[in-house]
């Protein structure tokens, strides 16, 4: 009879042959054994041809060594089920420690590489906008991306300087803005060519404002003309002129007709009319007229205010003093006498201007002959009439009795001597009170 078949591997066995130990189990007889020493058919046969295939799989591993399994795995070439993991040692779990804290040292120097990187581009450093005017458009874009900032052109217009230059920036050199800002800047055109407009005649507010809108700086002089004040009368360069925009036009304003000081002429001996006409011819007005009693004939003038050779502004006024003829003899006084006439040479010291009086005291009465404004160092002719055989001169200057000139006639009838030349008369300077008259003296001044 055949004997029992070959029974299962045990455990131990198992993992003793897995590990290449070339030992095989012992024959056992059992159940399901056939005839012959084999193994009958059924699931005796099949797991008996699976430890077969596991002992063949474990006597090439052992031949050949493959990698070393990781901990927890099963071995390489292990049946499925059949073969435990290997237990993990000290050795692996350190690496697996050290692979962690490396993994986790790389994150965080990449957190913080990009959190600078992030931190900077929102935040540039600040730097110094270099100062570009004046300089040709290729040098102040090369300054400008030198210092980390970028640039535009937002506007070209016509000025003095050369084509491409920058005349204005936005900011200004020297400000203080983030790296990467863009700077605003005006390129020039080159200079703009124009016509002078044609502003004489106009008035200054008008003409500047024509000019000014037409690109052109004004620039005002005044002097004296005919014009009205205010008034353009010239210009430079002249009306039609090539000229380059921002340059300068230089006006000439009017401050009206100038002025000037007119020397009063002599009116003495005039008609009121004759005189009026001379005080026009020199730019000068007849004032009031008023009349007086005198020896020369009616209707001529005998005084006049300022004094003749005085000087005054032109458009000034000049009083006329005009005689009335003989002052008719005071009633119950009788006949007075013969008619004398002389001039009197009278001569103001000092300088400004005086007023001076001249009355005349004879048989008849006493009489203005002069009243009028005499300029000091001065000399004037004050013609006089007496009627007697004895007068007197009374002069005053500014209000006060300087001098008592006698009048005689000198020669034949009708004839009259003149001693006021260069002699002192009789009572110059004499202290005087009230009106100007002599202490003791009765002369209503």
């Amino acid at each position: 009879m055949a004997g029992p078949g070959p029974a299962a591997p045990g455990p131990r066995e198992g993992r003793a042959k897995g590990r290449g130990r070339g030992l095989r189990p012992a024959a056992r007889a059992g159940p399901g054994t056939g005839t012959g020493g084999r193994p009958a058919p059924g699931a005796a046969g099949r797991a008996g041809e699976g430890l077969r295939a596991a002992g063949a799989l474990a006597d090439g591993a052992a031949a050949h060594p493959g990698p070393r399994p990781r901990p927890g795995e099963p071995a390489p070439g292990a049946a499925p089920g059949v073969g435990a993991t290997v237990p993990a040692g000290p050795g692996a779990r350190r690496r697996r420690a050290l692979r962690v804290a490396l993994a986790v040292f790389l994150l965080l120097a990449g957190t913080l590489v990009a959190g600078a990187a992030v931190r900077r581009w929102l935040q540039p450093p600040v730097v110094t906008v270099p100062a570009v005017e004046g300089l040709p458009l290729i040098e102040a874009q090369s300054r400008l991306e030198q210092a980390g900032l970028q640039w535009q052109i937002v506007e070209e217009r016509y000025d003095n300087s050369e084509v491409n230059t920058v005349i204005a920036q936005r900011p200004e050199g020297g400000a203080r803005v983030r790296m990467g800002q863009t700077v605003e800047l005006v390129v020039s055109k080159g200079p703009q060519w124009l016509s002078v407009p044609d502003v004489r005649g106009l008035a200054e507010r008008d003409a500047r404002l024509r000019l000014e809108n037409a690109g052109l700086v004004v620039e005002v002089r005044y002097e004296h003309a005919d014009e009205p004040e205010g008034v353009v009368v010239d210009q430079d360069p002249g009306p039609g002129s090539p000229i380059q925009a921002g340059m300068t036009v230089y006006l000439t304003v009017s401050r009206g007709p100038e002025s000037r000081p007119v020397v009063v002429p002599s009116l003495f001996g005039l008609t009121v009319a004759g005189a009026q006409d001379e005080l026009r011819a020199v730019g000068l007005v007849a004032g009031a007229v008023q009349e007086r009693h005198s020896p020369y004939p009616a209707g001529t003038v005998i005084g006049q205010d300022p004094a003749a050779a005085a000087s005054v502004e032109r458009g000034s006024r000049v009083d006329l003093v005009v005689s009335k003829g003989p002052a008719p003899a005071p009633p119950g006084k009788g006949k007075a006498g013969a008619t004398h006439q002389a001039t009197l040479d009278v001569r103001i010291e000092g300088s400004g201007s005086h007023r001076l009086r001249v009355d005349v005291e004879d048989a008849a009465g006493r009489r203005t002959v002069y009243d009028g404004t005499v300029q000091g160092g001065q000399g004037i002719e004050v013609p006089v009439s007496w009627q007697g055989d004895r007068a007197q001169a009374l002069i005053y200057v500014d209000g006060q009795l300087v001098e008592r000139r006698p009048l005689e006639p000198s020669g034949g009838k009708g004839k009259g001597r003149d001693r006021t030349s260069d002699e002192p008369a009789p009572g110059a300077g004499e202290p005087v009170d009230g009106e100007g008259t002599p202490d003791g003296g009765g002369d209503d001044g």
